[in-house]
């Protein structure tokens, strides 16, 4: 049995990370392919069923935050700040660069 309500694969529109479609096809219906440049992602996640989720981000990152290449022009979609608030209560998996990084930082409050 699962802990979680719901799996989601979010896979900002970027041609430079097109090989991870396959991953992300996996997911079904719970895979999301979106344009970073106006996406609330908070909104997005308060609007989904209540518990908590599993959320697979596949895309760029930096020691600061999580982002798509092209054609946003590494357009920050998911920094430190918003993604406390993000992953409260849910788990998270990074395919990025500074994964790591980034998530240690987001332990850190």
């Amino acid at each position: 049995m699962s802990n979680y309500t719901r799996y989601l694969c979010i896979h900002p529109i970027d041609k430079t990370t097109d090989f991870l479609l396959p991953v992300g096809k996996i997911f079904g219906d719970d895979y999301y392919r979106i344009d970073t440049k106006g996406f609330d992602l908070i909104n997005f996640l308060e609007n989904l069923e209540e518990g908590k989720k599993l959320i697979i981000f596949l895309g760029h990152g930096t020691r600061s935050y999580l982002c798509a290449s092209e054609p946003n022009q590494r357009d920050v979609f998911i920094n430190v700040e918003n993604g406390v608030q993000i992953f409260k209560n849910n788990d998270i998996v990074i395919v990025s660069c500074y994964s790591s990084t980034f998530l240690d930082k987001i332990n850190s409050f």
